[in-house]
């Protein structure tokens, strides 16, 4: 659990594991440059991810001889004859990174304003939702007179009445500027400010997670009742993505101590917030030992004004 000064914690914080191999895993495996290490500076987490130094095997689809039966998947290496993906896996592991996606861009760049927009007419079609936002983003940008992050989620109304957008922006545009510069039916807003606000009194970087919570349950809800492949459920500014920062380690103290150079001189611990379950056959884990860390980002560390490209190190 991660601890920032000037916020009382709603419960007592447990403390997490170390970095130490036998408190994350009974049989650590260790091995030259065995760990990838993917940082993100500006939001305060890093993934690391134990590789034995095989790749996954790669699969190849033939397209099936007539029309109506099934495709032949092979492996590429040899020709046999693989399984097909679990298309089911596939649509968790792709709700799984848009999450992160989503709230690694919020935290970098503290979006700590939620706005709804909604359709008093109702819309049920999804390119007509993304084309009245795209405008709506346009006039917005004027209205302040700069380029600024911003991310939405769409979301179908759960009573029927069709789309609306959840965004979430950093600083604030009065309620009454945002109804004229969207036109298109009622806008809610949530600042933090107001005495109901539901993360009235939280630090900056707080309540960007939270925001970014919230719109990972959307983002969620909406990947659960609207299964339509190909299907565009969210988008991001933009211009402003967090840094990304990549390394190798051959032990998790080595890693550690990366980590710890890449989170700058007034981190002085991580703390671990998820470590996968040891792998075996009764194990619902079949990826490789993977650790999430984060650490408290400093106050006067700015959000990214720019898109920056990822940092490669020698791994």
């Amino acid at each position: 659990m991660t601890t920032i000064p000037g916020v009382r914690p709603t419960g007592p914080a447990p403390a997490g594991p170390s970095l130490e191999p036998a408190t994350l895993f009974p049989e650590a495996p260790v091995g030259r440059r065995a760990w990838r290490l993917t940082a993100f500076p500006q939001c305060g987490e890093a993934t690391l991810v134990y590789s034995d130094g095989t790749a996954p095997r790669r699969r190849l689809k033939v397209a099936a001889p007539f029309v109506g039966e099934p495709h032949t998947w092979l492996y590429l290496d040899t020709g046999e004859v693989a399984p097909p993906p679990d298309e089911e896996r596939a649509r968790q592991e792709a709700g799984r990174r848009a999450r992160k996606t989503l709230r690694r861009f919020c935290v970098a760049n503290l979006l700590t304003t939620m706005v709804t927009l909604t359709f008093a007419q109702g819309s049920h079609d999804r390119q007509s939702v993304l084309d009245a936002m795209a405008a709506f983003v346009e006039r917005w940008q004027a209205h302040v007179g700069r380029t600024f992050p911003y991310a939405y989620v769409l979301e179908k109304h759960p009573q029927g009445h069709g789309w609306h957008i959840h965004v979430a922006c950093r600083g604030r545009t009065t309620h009454r500027a945002l109804m004229l510069l969207w036109g298109n039916g009622i806008v809610w807003e949530d600042d933090g400010r107001g005495k109901a606000s539901r993360w009235q009194g939280m630090a900056s970087a707080i309540k960007a997670r939270c925001i970014a919570g919230y719109l990972a349950k959307y983002l969620v809800k909406s990947m659960d009742t609207d299964r339509e492949k190909g299907a565009r459920r969210f988008s991001t500014a933009h211009g402003f993505q967090p840094d990304e920062v990549r390394m190798g380690a051959r032990d998790l103290r080595e890693a550690e101590e990366a980590l710890l150079l890449v989170a700058g001189p007034t981190v002085s611990a991580l703390n671990v917030v998820w470590a996968s379950p040891p792998a075996g056959p009764e194990s619902l884990w079949k990826g490789p030992p993977t650790v999430t860390v984060e650490w408290s980002r400093p106050s006067g560390s700015a959000p990214p004004r720019r898109r920056a490209a990822a940092v490669l190190l020698p791994v």
